[in-house]
């Protein structure tokens, strides 16, 4: 984080939001985007190039039977794709304490967004 953040004394950097009504703070998300591998293999096959050639092959996984359970082709892709997510999870103390004063991040001035009261590390 310290080589992509600026350590500026004018900067003030709030980790996450106060839930007040649970005394929290709450700062990341969890997201789990997940495809099954039909859908990954078609997203891979039509993925933008800079070659010369802009053609893509045909990709399918539909099979359509005739009435003597021979295949006669078929276009299409059937896949799935699922996205869950876990949201304003919180951090502890010694997280948001870490983040003053470790050695790599106390100059980049987190502060955590709780009351004074709360926190002793508050922006506040």
């Amino acid at each position: 984080m310290s080589t992509r953040l600026e350590a500026n004394p004018q900067i003030r950097r709030v980790l996450g939001r106060y839930d007040s009504e649970y005394q929290m703070e709450r700062a990341f998300d969890f997201v789990l985007q997940v495809a099954n591998q039909d859908l990954a293999i078609y997203l891979d096959v039509n993925e933008t190039t800079n070659s010369i050639v802009q053609d893509r092959p045909t990709w399918t996984n539909i099979e359509v039977i005739d009435e003597k359970g021979e295949p006669i082709g078929g276009v299409g892709l059937w896949g799935s794709r699922s996205t869950v997510g876990v949201y304003g999870l919180g951090y502890t103390k010694q997280t948001i304490q870490h983040m003053q004063e470790g050695d790599l991040t106390a100059a980049l001035n987190f502060c955590s967004p709780a009351p004074s009261g709360i926190s002793d590390y508050s922006c506040d």
